[in-house]
């Protein structure tokens, strides 16, 4: 779920994934398996989710790593 505020994705990793790369708000982090929730790959478990703050289009903080 993306929004003006918040960029979310999520992560079906066994293990504590690294956070998704770039700065580019709303960027596609598939190849890093990170998946966004409105294109999530069918029959498999997601387990961990990633969120960072977004304002007027530019990152701010790190990426908070949950485990879900």
């Amino acid at each position: 779920m993306d929004t003006s505020d918040l960029d979310i994705a999520f992560s079906p990793s066994l293990t504590t994934p690294t956070p998704p790369q770039g700065t580019t708000p709303f960027a596609n982090h598939e190849t890093e398996g990170w998946y966004d929730p409105t294109n999530l790959p069918s029959n498999t478990t997601m387990i961990w989710r990633a969120e960072r703050r977004v304002k007027n289009g530019v990152y701010y903080g790190n990426w908070i790593i949950s485990r879900i």
